[in-house]
């Protein structure tokens, strides 16, 4: 693969990335990778056969002097008036490279003489020299062109003097923040011929660069005048131009600087190591159930299935004559909770959604925790949804009657069946004698000679259907507890569920994107 496809390969990874962090990083993140994006693509455009390289530098420093004496003819002007270059300049040697200058943007352009100050130049051949306005011109518009072109160009020679070499505006505005492109910067001192010592200056210069995060740099004295120097800057030129590799480790700082911008608070600055990615730690996600829990009424939507449950197996199951006085009391489901439309349901699935947030959050970086913020804010509402369906949930466990309650119900209309066949005796009794004057005696039998039978059904009826009443209320009230305790499991299961495909997927969605985007910057860096 050539340095050309790995390139567009990466700055592909880029574009990925930005569409991952757009929204979720702050735009003054965002944004100036968006913009490399189109220009590395801009760069690859033109091919990495030619080299650009700016000569760029404060007002005075020979700067346009230096441009002449390295073009081999005078083609940017000079003088003592400042600012001197009011426009860029650029120098070709070779042909092709007029649609690069075009996206470049400049419009002076000067073929370079056959041969230059140190003969032929042929070995300059694919050269694109720029002479930069001054960056600390008073004339707004140059700085505006300094600062564009020095996004553009492969690469940088900074031309200073023994005057300005120091200038806090050099290191601080421009030097500082291109620390990361240190490989694609040279550095000039000029007008060395003025110096009775240039080796201290070019030293200090150095150690300055060094301070600003420039390592290794070295700095080249030359006398743009005298033309000292002049030799060795020629060929500084030579070897950039036959390594042909400028444009392409321009383009690689500027994905790296970007990466490192996208990717910046992934990595904790206390121990060194990538943050924690976890979604939820396990007891932050029993915090969060338990949370929906209290906010769906799960305890008490358990405990009115099991009022449920007893009344309508008292029902079932109780002596019949009591019946009556349990049917017009109110229902049990009825009041079962509605989070849906509960205030305080609101409020607590809101405080158990802004905990998680903030347990997450607080693991992750300013534009990833606001994210995640956002993600659950926005699942209040179908949280509240998901638990919505609790009462239904339980209202469909209450209903649920067990076998044994149909055969008491059966031995209970036995018993009642025998207390009515009893009383309707005793009353057919009474009735024959009183108005037919029959002699009932001869037709009832008798029990132990004393006790009719009539009497004995009436009586064992009743007694049975309340010994039976008072024997189910044993399983009634273990079967409550038990059904109370499967409800509520069931209840917390579903709310977990509602926890899970609410809450914990958004999280997951979120920074499963925070990880997509960390490969993909592994891509952008050259790692991928």
């Amino acid at each position: 693969m050539t340095a050309h496809d790995e390139l567009n390969i990466r700055v592909d990874a880029l574009a990925s990335a930005v569409k991952v962090a757009d929204g979720r990083l702050d735009v003054d993140r965002v944004t100036p990778a968006r913009a490399l994006v189109d220009r590395v693509r801009g760069r690859l455009r033109h091919g990495t056969t030619h080299t650009v390289i700016a000569l760029a530098g404060p007002t005075g420093a020979g700067k346009s002097t230096l441009f002449n004496a390295l073009a081999g003819t005078d083609i940017s002007s000079t003088g003592v008036r400042r600012p001197t270059t009011s426009s860029t300049h650029a120098v070709i040697w070779g042909e092709g490279a007029s649609a690069l200058l075009d996206w470049l943007e400049i419009e002076r352009r000067h073929q370079a003489p056959d041969t230059g100050p140190s003969g032929d130049t042929a070995e300059l051949d694919g050269l694109v020299l720029l002479d930069l306005p001054d960056f600390d011109s008073t004339e707004r518009t140059h700085q505006m062109e300094v600062d564009r072109l020095i996004e553009l160009v492969d690469l940088l020679i900074w031309v200073v003097d023994p005057q300005k070499y120091a200038d806090q505006s050099l290191h601080e505005q421009y030097l500082r923040p291109l620390r990361s492109h240190s490989e694609v910067m040279r550095f000039v001192l000029n007008k060395a011929d003025t110096l009775a010592n240039p080796a201290e200056v070019v030293a200090d210069y150095e150690a300055r660069l060094a301070e600003d995060g420039i390592s290794n740099a070295q700095v080249l004295a030359v006398s743009a005048t005298s033309g000292d120097g002049i030799a060795a800057a020629s060929s500084l030129l030579r070897s950039l131009v036959a390594e042909r590799k400028a444009a392409v480790a321009r383009l690689d700082a500027d994905l790296k600087s970007a990466a490192d911008e996208l990717g910046s608070g992934s990595i904790d600055p206390a121990t060194g190591s990538l943050r924690d990615d976890d979604v939820l730690t396990k007891a932050e996600r029993i915090d969060l159930i338990e949370g929906f829990g209290r906010a769906a009424g799960v305890d008490s939507a358990a405990d009115v299935v099991a009022a449920q449950y007893l009344r309508d197996g008292a029902l079932a199951t109780g002596w019949p004559a009591s019946k009556w006085v349990r049917k017009i009391r109110k229902t049990p489901l009825r009041s079962l909770p509605s989070p849906a439309a509960s205030s305080m349901a609101t409020a607590e699935v809101g405080v158990a959604l802004r905990d998680a947030a903030e347990a997450v959050a607080g693991r992750l970086e300013p534009g990833w925790a606001t994210a995640v913020r956002d993600d659950m804010r926005s699942a209040q509402p179908e949280v509240l949804d998901g638990l919505a369906k609790v009462p239904l949930r339980a209202a469909d466990a209450a209903r649920d009657q067990p076998g044994w309650w149909s055969i008491v119900a059966w031995l209970q209309r036995l018993a009642a069946l025998t207390a009515v066949v009893g009383a309707l005796w005793l009353l057919a009794m009474i009735i024959g004698s009183a108005f037919f004057r029959i002699d009932t005696d001869v037709l009832t039998p008798m029990i132990n000679d004393w006790l009719p039978l009539p009497t004995l059904l009436v009586g064992v009826g009743l007694l049975l259907g309340l010994v039976i009443a008072l024997i189910a209320r044993v399983p009634l009230n273990v079967g409550a507890k038990r059904r109370s305790s499967r409800v509520r499991k069931e209840l917390h299961e579903h709310v977990a569920s509602v926890a899970d495909t609410t809450v914990v997927a958004s999280l997951d969605a979120t920074l499963a994107d925070k990880r997509e985007l960390r490969r993909l910057l592994e891509v952008v860096r050259g790692n991928g």
